[in-house]
């Protein structure tokens, strides 16, 4: 069950520079979002240690996944390391999906690892009970998904 990538421009990430974007959840009228940015940059570098000042762990954090053996991108991208980061919760409206150009998808996982990251923090953000509900099963599906992978097919880098 591949996740679609999305390359997404959004005012509150990163200037509001368009970023790779893995669509975890979504309904008919909201979708959620988790952007990518690239080891070192500023930004990724800055949020991670203002994050660590606030006794967040890094897997709460951010997941660091290799893309390049994580993502299949369809085009430009060549797929770095990068940090993707599902918080602060990001839900856009299901026309910002159908509008933005896809470019890749993300394997079970990567997507594993990224759901396991929203569901390592009480309270898990601003996700409705529902929301929570349904990462709970995604994360059952994909485990079990994943569950005859080989060790080295399950690293992130």
């Amino acid at each position: 069950m591949p996740a679609k990538v999305f390359r997404i421009q959004l005012a509150e990430f990163n200037g509001g520079q368009p970023h790779p974007h893995v669509l975890v959840l979504s309904s008919s009228r909201n979708c959620v979002v988790v952007p990518a940015c690239t080891i070192g940059k500023n930004w990724a570098e800055s949020y991670m240690a203002a994050m660590r000042k606030l006794l967040y762990q890094p897997e709460q954090i951010a997941v660091r996944i290799d893309n390049s053996r994580h993502v299949a991108f369809k085009q430009e991208y060549t797929g770095n390391v990068a940090y993707w980061f599902p918080f602060p919760l990001r839900q856009v409206p299901r026309r910002v999906i159908d509008a933005a150009e896809e470019i890749g998808e993300m394997n079970d996982v990567a997507l594993l690892a990224i759901v396991k990251c929203f569901l390592s923090r009480p309270g898990t953000g601003d996700l409705s009970p529902a929301d929570i509900r349904r990462l709970e099963s995604l994360r059952l599906q994909l485990e079990a998904a994943v569950a005859t992978l080989l060790p080295s097919e399950l690293a992130l880098e």
